[in-house]
């Protein structure tokens, strides 16, 4: 059992097994900062971001809405469109993001009173069973977290002025020189470790803790593209999340060095997802002015390399194999001859199943696309092979 008059706010880890994932981070986030983005793909980034660390935050608390509900909900607007519990979590987590980013656009303290509005604005309206919000704990309201399946209970700091004091030292903590000298991505972990431990209120630690975390990455400008928060990541491995929290305190006491591993990972991986993204928004962009270039770019007389059919049924596929994840690995996705015939046809009036047959073999013969799975075209898949920019 923890001794909370003598507990440590320390910093202890593995310097050594940081490192690798330590400058990785550094490189993506340099290579990433020094693009140079369209305005409306910054403007879809940070919609994303702000979409995924609201669905991530609330989800790994049992919120049971997806992301593409969560999406929806704040295309309406924050406060439209709140029926109940599940929806005023929602609201209240977007309210709470948007707070940070107005209130740490730069580098500043954390403060006592930034701790009881996130938490305020968290909870209000929807988490008031034994919780005040923005009130911390009082004397005799104590709680437990964790559970034996991931990692053991955690006990926290009685309720009172135990709890207040412990939250006091931890914003001394935090402020202090030797943590501000820490890479901000570790600030963040070691704030988020810290202050779950303590779970100084009645309700919405987890969430007010993650709002801390991208409080210390956004006022340490990693926001370029997007809000960054690793709820999302925590949510994706919600058992492994809490289990590293729990192994944290009980079985490596206190030495961080696991967490921040497995905190790392998550943010090598955000930026990961980033850099897909923007290599994935490229490659289309280059792969329709390759589709011009080619339309325009005589190879006879009176014959292009490729005619207005085969650019409009390029431009198709190009639009039917957009993954559904804007972050995924893979530039595109296979798009099946049934989704596209409903437009090809009206590319095709007047031809002959033979002759759209003829144009689409050409087509994956010049290195445009590739044929999967092609008994008969009407039962095959059509895949965009990008690799065909270098070559036109």
């Amino acid at each position: 059992m923890t001794n909370w008059d003598a507990f440590d706010f320390g910093l202890r880890f593995s310097a050594t097994a940081l490192q690798e994932d330590l400058i990785n981070i550094e490189a993506y986030r340099l290579s990433l900062h020094r693009l140079h983005l369209p305005p409306e793909w910054r403007q879809e980034l940070q919609k994303l971001y702000i979409v995924r660390a609201v669905h991530g935050t609330t989800a790994i608390e049992g919120n049971p809405l997806s992301e593409q509900e969560v999406s929806r909900q704040l295309a309406k607007g924050r406060g439209q469109g709140i029926k109940d519990q599940v929806h005023r979590q929602t609201k209240n987590a977007a309210d709470a993001f948007a707070w940070i980013e107005q209130h740490f656009a730069t580098p500043r303290a954390l403060l006592l009173e930034d701790l009881l509005e996130i938490h305020r604005l968290i909870t209000t309206g929807s988490d008031e069973h034994e919780n005040v919000p923005g009130r911390f704990r009082e004397s005799g309201h104590n709680v437990t977290v964790g559970s034996p399946q991931l990692g053991g209970v955690h006990q926290p700091p009685p309720g009172g002025e135990a709890t207040k004091h412990l939250v006091q030292r931890f914003l001394e903590f935090v402020n202090s020189r030797r943590f501000k000298g820490l890479p901000p991505v570790m600030q963040a972990l070691i704030a988020h470790f810290y202050f779950v431990t303590i779970h100084p209120f009645g309700n919405g630690n987890g969430r007010t803790t993650r709002c801390i975390e991208a409080a210390i990455l956004h006022g340490s400008g990693y926001n370029t593209y997007g809000f960054y928060s690793l709820s999302n990541y925590f949510y994706r491995n919600r058992d492994d999340y809490f289990r590293k929290l729990q192994e944290t305190r009980m079985q490596y006491r206190y030495d961080l060095t696991t967490f921040l591993q497995f905190g790392l990972k998550g943010f090598r991986e955000e930026l990961e997802r980033i850099n897909a993204y923007v290599r994935n928004r490229t490659h289309r962009l280059h792969y329709r002015e390759m589709i011009r270039r080619c339309l325009e770019k005589k190879v006879g007389k009176r014959r292009r390399l490729i005619n207005e059919r085969e650019a409009k049924l390029l431009h198709a596929i190009l639009d039917a194999s957009e993954p559904a994840d804007p972050f995924s690995d893979e530039p595109a996705k296979e798009a099946t001859w049934h989704e596209l015939w409903p437009l090809v046809r009206s590319f095709f009036v007047g031809k002959t199943p033979r002759t759209i047959s003829r144009e689409v073999a050409r087509l994956e013969e010049l290195g445009f696309l590739k044929v999967v799975q092609a008994d008969r075209l009407g039962d095959s898949s059509l895949l965009i092979r990008f690799d065909a920019i270098e070559k036109y």
